[in-house]
Formats: C-alpha cells, structure tokens, sequence
C-alpha cells in the first residue's frame, strides 16, 4: 500500500461525498432540451459547463454508447497502461473522471496506487461510485482549472476524452493546474486536431465541429511553453463507432508529458 504519509497529506483535500439534489432548478430548466432533442444542447459547454455534464448524466448518454466506450478504451488501454507501467508510482490524478470508466481499469491493475477521481458534475461522480463501488472515498467534486490540491502531490496524472471538450483558454489553464499537482507525467488520450489536419481529414474535423468537438487544443504547444517535455505524441489506431446515429470513424491520440522539475 501507499506510504501513510501520502495519505495523510492527501486526505484533508478530499471532502467526503454527500448526496444531493444537484443545482435542480437550472437542470429542470435545461431538461426540457433533453426531452425535446434527445441530447444534451452543446452550447451548453460555453455557457455552463456544470450543467452540460450534470445533464449527460441524467441522460446517461456516457455510459449507454457501450460500443463507443468500449471501442475507445481498446484502442488506447495498451499504448496508457505500457506506459504508466515504465516507472513506479503510488498515486495518480484522473482529470475528469466522469462515471469512473478509466479510473476503474487503472485501479485494478495497480492496486498498490491510489487512484484519485475529479469531475465537474456531481452526477456523474454519483454515477462513478454506484460504477466502481470501491472508489467512493476517492472521488472529488472540482473544475479542472482549480484543482483543491497541494503542488507535487500526484506521481502522475492522465485525462481521456476531456480536454476535448473544453474551450482554449480554460484547456490551457486546466493543463497547468494538472501539471502543478503532478510530479513526474502526465497522459492524455484526447482528439487532437492537429493530427487529423497534419492528415489531411477535413472531413473528420468538420464532423467534430458538429459533434461539438470544436476546441483546437494544441497540447504539445501549451505544455512546452511552460518548460515541458513531450516525450510520445502520436495518433492511436483509429476505429469505427456507433453512437446516436450511423457508424463514424474516431481519432483520438495519445499524448504523453514528461514535466521539469521544479
């Protein structure tokens, strides 16, 4: 198990969870997209990104495009768990954790590592402990861009499909709070779009923009401008999924950070 003193130091930083009602009156008001459309509006993610995910949640959109989960964690589980096997470590930050659909993996083949789960909405942290009941007591309430914990805390960190979804400048911002609370790297599996460019797909990246994939977050730009290493930046082998409508070719890639020492 982890040393007693990272639990220590870590565990006044974890609120202990408590159900409730979450921001009901806003969601009640934005539940009638919900039952209009049949999805979650997608301006939402500009005007309020709690709400956008606390939505998802109720919809269970996340957890009910098994296919596209499954297909996602396939492509990419070999290239994330090879590398967090390359080096030791006793903690690691899930940015964004939604319902625990990564996090779950990861604890399971390192159970000598405590795993730490954030996500914006309370839903979907609801979701993640009803998900992977064993992860109750690690599960935080928090926007990526004001993570409640101390410098240096987490041995590593890593986001899958997240960033993605976040306009630039709150990206960036999110990327530096990761790389604060992160000793030694971090992982990104994400949509890049600088890949899907270099390719020649504009047609992937239009059909992104209507997916509400819109944010051209530049990763090794922003993390080597803070001082950073890329140390593997590539494109994960893409595959076809079927979400709410007909079958569509994904491209996520996978980023890998190496961070300077302070």
């Amino acid at each position: 198990m982890p040393s007693a003193n990272w639990l220590k130091r870590i565990k006044r930083y974890l609120p202990t969870p408590i159900l409730k009602v979450a921001r009901g009156a806003k969601l009640k008001s934005v539940g009638v997209f919900y039952n209009l459309t049949g999805h979650v509006p997608q301006w939402l993610k500009y005007a309020d990104p709690q709400a956008y995910w606390e939505g998802r949640s109720l919809l269970a959109e996340d957890r009910a495009t098994g296919a596209h989960s499954g297909k996602l964690t396939t492509a990419g589980r070999a290239f994330f768990l090879d590398e967090l096997a390359r080096e030791p470590f006793q903690s690691i930050l899930d940015a964004g954790c939604g319902y625990a659909r990564e996090m779950k993996p990861v604890c399971e083949k390192f159970r000598q590592a405590h795993v730490v789960g954030v996500d914006i909405s309370f839903n979907m942290l609801r979701d993640a402990r009803e998900y992977f009941p064993e992860a109750t007591g690690w599960l935080v309430q928090a926007s990526l861009t004001a993570l409640p914990f101390p410098n240096k805390v987490f041995d590593a960190a890593f986001s899958t499909a997240v960033l993605q979804h976040i306009p630039v400048n709150d990206a960036k911002q999110a990327m530096r709070e990761m790389a604060r609370v992160t000793n030694s790297r971090i992982l990104h599996r994400e949509i890049y779009r600088k890949h899907i460019a270099m390719a020649g797909r504009k047609d992937l990246l239009e059909r992104f923009d209507l997916a509400g994939h819109i944010f051209p977050n530049d990763y090794e730009t922003a993390y080597k401008q803070m001082g950073h290493a890329i140390f593997r930046s590539e494109v994960l082998p893409p595959y076809q999924a079927q979400q709410r409508g007909p079958t569509e070719e994904m491209w996520y890639s996978f980023v890998v950070v190496r961070l300077k020492k302070p």
